[in-house]
């Protein structure tokens, strides 16, 4: 038959073997590296909230306002627009009224 499976073959084994190495960078190191981008010029007027946490011992390896409250921006929209599709569907209509007063 083809395109049948022949269960009695074995899965053949790759010749080569692919290795992927990640760069390692000193904890101090990536804290200098987030502090020089963010407080570039560029960035003067940016609010950042951030806090960089070992996964292998759960040390804070880098911390800006990370204790602070910030407005949601953009992704949080996403997620909101995600969940308010699901939940009410996408021919759901909000209705909004706008009123005035005449002027004389």
């Amino acid at each position: 038959m083809t395109g049948a499976k022949d269960s009695n073959k074995k899965p053949q084994k790759s010749s080569s073997v692919s290795e992927t190495k990640a760069n390692v960078i000193a904890p101090s190191e990536l804290a200098k590296q987030i502090s020089d981008t963010i407080d570039h010029s560029e960035f003067a007027y940016a609010r950042w909230g951030i806090s960089v946490i070992s996964l292998a011992d759960g040390a804070v390896i880098y911390q800006r306002d990370a204790d602070k409250l910030f407005t949601p921006a953009s992704n949080m929209k996403i997620y909101t627009t995600g969940v308010a599709l699901d939940l009410l569907g996408a021919d759901y209509r909000w209705r909004t009224s706008v009123y005035a007063s005449a002027q004389a």
